[in-house]
């Protein structure tokens, strides 16, 4: 299994005044693998932060938080969640800031 090790998404639509998240399920032995590689894609992106990182509590699947502020998510971000083979559900969510 290859996790894409690129990223050249661009910003999605702006969204003052609005956090948009990404709760992204996956399996544990590729969390190692996986974490380094999304925040170095988004390193020089202030509005993008890790929120958090462990497991799930009833099938013990490790998660990765990640919110943006007043921008929504990259499309293609989303689109590398729905086909990396290691992602194994996730989904988006809104808030105001």
């Amino acid at each position: 299994m290859s996790i894409r090790t690129d990223y050249t998404g661009e910003r999605g639509p702006t969204a003052p005044g609005q956090v948009t998240g990404v709760f992204v399920a996956l399996e544990r032995a590729l969390t190692d693998e996986l974490l380094p590689r999304i925040e170095g894609w988004f390193e020089e992106r202030d509005e993008v932060a890790v929120i958090d990182l462990g497991t799930t509590d009833k099938q013990d699947h490790a998660f990765i938080l990640l919110e943006w502020y007043d921008y929504e998510v990259d499309i293609l971000f989303l689109t590398i969640l729905e086909q990396e083979d290691a992602v194994i559900d996730y989904t988006v969510y809104g808030r105001e800031a």
